[in-house]
C-alpha cells in the first residue's frame, strides 16, 4: 500500500488548503484537497513536484509505503427489514442484518492471508442516507488475528484509509443488496454479485464499528442512547463485557 502524506504535512506547518492552492497557482483547491483525502487513484508528477517544491521536501518524504496490499470482500448479506411504503426507505431491527467481512492479505510474491469477521447490527436503523449504523465485528481466528496486523505494521495514517474503505465497501454492498435484492431480482453469489460494482452517487450509511482492532470513538455513546431510549434498561447491562480491544 502507499499513500501521500500532504493531510500531516500540512497540518505540521498549520497551512491550510486554501492558502496552499492561492500559492501554487498550476493546482487547484479540488486537486490539492482530493491528493490530501488519498482518494483518487493517481497522481499527477507536477503535482507531486508543486507540491514538494512548495513544502521543501523530497518524494520519499512526501510518499509512505507498506509492503501490503488489502482486498475487501462481503458476502452471505441476510437483511430482515420492513418499509411502510415501496418507495419509502428498509428498517432493520436490532440483530436482524449479518454479513462476513473477508479481509485479504497481499504480500510479497503470492503470499496471502484472509482474515474473516461476522459482522452483525446491534441497533436498529434505516437504510437511508446519513443514518447511523452500529455494528459489532467477531473475528472468527483460524491462525492469526487481523489485530495483530493491524497493531503491529499499520501506521495511523493508513488505519485512516483502511476504517474508510471498510465502511464504504460496508454502505454500497448494503445498499446494493436493498435495491437489488428482493422477491423478483434474481440471486446473486460472488461470482456475479452486483454489489461490488455498486457505489452510490449520494446514499452513505453513518457506519460506527467495534471490532478487535478499531472501535470509532463515539461506538458507545451511540449504543448507550440507543439502549436507554428504546430498552428502558441501564445501558451498562447491554456491553458485552468479554468483548476486549488490544489498545
Amino acid at each position: 500500500m502507499i499513500r501521500n502524506r500532504l493531510a500531516e504535512l500540512l497540518s505540521e506547518r498549520q497551512l491550510k488548503i486554501s492558502r496552499v492552492a492561492n500559492e501554487i497557482p498550476n493546482l487547484s483547491r479540488n486537486t490539492i484537497t482530493s491528493t490530501a483525502q488519498n482518494s483518487g487513484k493517481m497522481i499527477q508528477l507536477e503535482t507531486i513536484n508543486s507540491l514538494c517544491k512548495y513544502l521543501g521536501i523530497t518524494p520519499s518524504e512526501f510518499f509512505e509505503y507498506i509492503p501490503y496490499d488489502l482486498e475487501l470482500s462481503i458476502d452471505d448479506i441476510k437483511m430482515d427489514g420492513q418499509r411502510d411504503d415501496y418507495d419509502q426507505p428498509l428498517t432493520v431491527d436490532e440483530g436482524k442484518m449479518t454479513f462476513t467481512l473477508f479481509i485479504k492479505l497481499l504480500g510479497k510474491s503470492t503470499q496471502q492471508y484472509t482474515y474473516e469477521y461476522n459482522v452483525t447490527n446491534i441497533a436498529k436503523f434505516t437504510m437511508a442516507d446519513g443514518f447511523s449504523l452500529l455494528l459489532d465485528f467477531k473475528e472468527i481466528i483460524d491462525g492469526y488475528s487481523f489485530s495483530s496486523f493491524w497493531k503491529d505494521t499499520v501506521t495511523p495514517g493508513f488505519k485512516a484509509i483502511i476504517q474508510e474503505n471498510i465502511k464504504e465497501k460496508i454502505s454500497n454492498s448494503l445498499f446494493a443488496f436493498s435495491l437489488f435484492n428482493n422477491d423478483n431480482s434474481p440471486s446473486f453469489n460472488n461470482d456475479n454479485s452486483p454489489y461490488d460494482s455498486f457505489s452510490p452517487l449520494s446514499n452513505r450509511l453513518n457506519i460506527l464499528m467495534r471490532s478487535n482492532f478499531y472501535t470509532d470513538a463515539d461506538f458507545d455513546s451511540q449504543l448507550k442512547t440507543y439502549a436507554d431510549t428504546t430498552r428502558g434498561y441501564n445501558s451498562a447491562d447491554f456491553f458485552d463485557s468479554t468483548h476486549n480491544l488490544p489498545f
